[in-house]
């Protein structure tokens, strides 16, 4: 019996409150989590969960185990981050979460080669929308737009970022091309949906900083989208550098306002503060930060990774 797998387990359907959704993120089978829990719960010798066809809950023995069972493994973490650090060695299984537009182009494309300079370490990625619990999921380090207000995280800059004005030459050969900030209300915008921040549109005009709040004629949900109905004439957008970078170099987009537009995104790699920078971290960092210097491949100019900007498809 593997226990301190077993109380991983344990600690997962607490946290997720379902026995399916812990059994997906530890990536395992529905079956093969309800045996583990039997199994520790034999081991104990006594009933630590309340399950139906309905729901889960602790018993009050199991929520009296659930703080021993935290710091056990928390403990053992804390051992093998020692170990680890001491061999200078990156080894073990390293989580990696990203949102879905840059680690679809600016992370999986580079793990291989990655992997290949350090054959001890398995590689999870994990993309998402919207906002991820680092802590909750059990991320050794995280891609992030905005700098931190956890205290508990760590931030390390791997890469400056902007977002950019765009619109295919089709749109601009039918509409025009916008001369200010204010043409744009006679122009069809493509926004994200609802009260995104990114609907805030952020300019610089007369040396006074200037914010218009947009309400596109078509509105989508990611930036995915928005950058399809672009390229394909639907209309005036703002996205991410990462995004538009190689349709600008291919001239399936033209970037428009530059010298009006204020908006600066930076790029962050971010870790729990109780991994502190565990050997595995430290060098998928190091490694981000050389694929991205000196200035990020998917900009314009020659002074790129052309080798990473080669490898990333789109």
């Amino acid at each position: 019996m593997d226990l301190l797998s077993n109380i991983r387990v344990f600690i997962a359907i607490t946290e997720q409150n379902s026995l399916g959704k812990a059994a997906y993120k530890l990536n395992i089978s529905p079956s093969s989590a309800s045996k583990q829990i039997s199994s520790l719960e034999d081991y104990l010798g006594v009933r630590l969960l309340n399950r139906t066809t309905r729901r889960i809950s602790l018993t009050d023995i199991g929520e009296a185990y659930l703080d021993k069972a935290i710091r056990i493994v928390d403990a053992f973490e804390d051992s093998e981050i020692l170990v680890n650090a001491s061999q200078n060695n990156p080894r073990g299984l390293l989580r990696i979460a990203s949102p879905q537009g840059f680690g679809t182009r600016h992370i999986s494309p580079h793990l291989p080669y990655f992997m290949n300079q350090y054959p001890e370490l398995r590689v999870e990625l994990i993309t998402y929308e919207g906002n991820i619990d680092i802590i909750k999921e059990s991320i050794d380090v995280a891609i992030k737009f905005t700098e931190l207000e956890d205290s508990t995280l760590i931030g390390k800059k791997i890469a400056p970022g902007r977002r950019t004005i765009v619109a295919s030459p089709s749109y601009i050969k039918d509409k025009g091309k916008p001369k200010n900030p204010e043409d744009l209300l006679n122009h069809r915008l493509v926004t994200y949906r609802g009260r995104s921040v990114y609907n805030d549109w952020h300019f610089l005009v007369e040396k006074k900083p200037f914010t218009m709040r947009v309400n596109g004629n078509l509105s989508m949900t990611n930036g995915e989208h928005i950058l399809r109905a672009a390229i394909n004439g639907g209309g005036i957008a703002m996205l991410s550098g990462y995004i538009t970078g190689r349709q600008i170099r291919d001239g399936r987009l033209v970037s428009l306002l530059d010298e009006y537009v204020v908006e600066q995104d930076p790029i962050y790699a971010v870790y729990p503060s109780k991994k502190n920078l565990s050997p595995k971290i430290k060098t998928f960092i190091d490694y981000l930060i050389k694929l991205y210097s000196p200035n990020p491949y998917w900009e314009s100019g020659d002074k790129v990774n052309l080798t990473a900007r080669n490898r990333s498809l789109i």
